[in-house]
């Protein structure tokens, strides 16, 4: 015979350390601090303001899908 129960737990994330969460979601296989660097992000912003400064609209959209893809770690 089977049960099934279900229990409400209140908990505050503050409650566990950083480390501890990361390595509980990436045991789910779960993708933890994807995107870029700092540094490459400011680049890769650099590029796409230069983009659309000067009116390269095509270029534009590329570098900002790319730069999405990488800081969602998706598809678009």
């Amino acid at each position: 015979m089977y049960r099934t129960v279900t229990v409400d737990v209140e908990v505050s994330l503050d409650d566990f350390e950083t480390d501890d969460l990361v390595t509980e979601l990436e045991s789910r296989n779960v993708t933890v601090g994807g995107g870029m660097s700092e540094d490459a992000a400011i680049s890769a912003l650099s590029e796409l303001h230069y983009a659309l400064k000067f009116g390269l609209n095509d270029k534009a959209l590329e570098l900002a899908r790319r730069y999405v893809n990488d800081q969602l770690g998706v598809a678009l």
